[in-house]
């Protein structure tokens, strides 16, 4: 619950005292976060970005998190999860039906397509991995990286 009221610091002060009084406790410092995770409002990749908000020291980290908390790496890791997912329903397509008419499926081009996966989920554990070292804020790579 949020309490909103008029007047300076101390008439503030007095209704925080009272309603303390009456039972109502401080929130612990992450417990919105904390109860947004959990009830599925954000996931965790936008929970750790209101950390790295907190922690920005510069205006291109604020940035960077800001754009975290609107689910960059999020989408990022949601679109190569689309992409396996399709890739293998194709493969077991045609494993499982041989003898229907389907697209054909050309090695290299499934090998293609994976090593390229590949290359942006190492290229994001990397970057994450060289980022935490250093302090700074992660930044989900391009497309265009």
């Amino acid at each position: 619950m949020e309490i909103h009221c008029h007047g300076g610091y101390l008439i503030l002060q007095r209704v925080l005292e009272l309603v303390l009084r009456q039972g109502a406790r401080m929130a612990q410092p992450g417990e919105f976060t904390k109860r947004a995770f959990l009830s599925g409002r954000i996931d965790l990749t936008q929970a750790e970005a209101v950390v790295d908000l907190i922690r920005a020291k510069t205006m291109a980290s604020l940035e960077i998190a800001n754009q975290q908390l609107k689910g960059i790496l999020h989408k990022e890791i949601s679109t190569l999860k689309e992409s396996l997912i399709q890739h293998l329903a194709l493969i077991e397509a045609h494993i499982d039906f041989p003898e229907e008419d389907l697209d054909p499926i050309f090695r290299e081009t499934v090998e293609k397509d994976l090593r390229t996966m590949i290359d942006r989920v190492s290229t994001m554990i990397s970057t994450y991995e060289e980022v935490r070292s250093s302090g700074r804020v992660y930044h989900a790579p391009s497309s265009e990286d």
